[in-house]
């Protein structure tokens, strides 16, 4: 059994149909357009909580995210780190305290397991990188 060029041009487009192409794979999570407007969007940099001057209980984050690069090294670096929890994403203080499973001085934020914690989960997942 013999094929024409058309033929095989024809079979081979079909098998692909379905495969995944780079643009189709999820894009990572970005600080600056995902973490930050959750952050935003839940108060948690507003200038009543976090955002105000002096921070919040030992927690400062830029006023409405104005300055990521800040509020990254905020999160990630200071007090040792332990707002993220590498190992365990899910546990980290940045998304139980929001989600008030660890008192919280704000009450809940956001729902546990909801689709602004999810995102901060994500980017502690991939390493919660900084701003681009």
């Amino acid at each position: 059994m013999t094929f024409s060029v058309s033929q095989i041009a024809v079979l081979l487009s079909l098998a692909c149909i379905g495969v995944p192409t780079p643009a189709d794979a999820a894009e990572p999570v970005s600080f600056n357009n995902d973490v930050v407007p959750v952050l935003t969007r839940f108060g948690c940099n507003a200038g009543g909580c976090h955002g105000k001057l002096a921070g919040q209980n030992g927690f400062r984050l830029s006023l409405r995210g104005y300055a990521p690069e800040l509020d990254h090294a905020t999160i990630t670096r200071e007090a040792l780190g332990r707002r993220i929890n590498a190992a365990s994403p899910g546990e980290s203080l940045l998304v139980r305290k929001a989600a008030n499973l660890i008192p919280h001085g704000g009450g809940q934020r956001l729902e546990p397991g909801g689709k602004a914690a999810q995102i901060l989960t994500a980017w502690i997942a991939a390493g919660a990188l900084g701003p681009r």
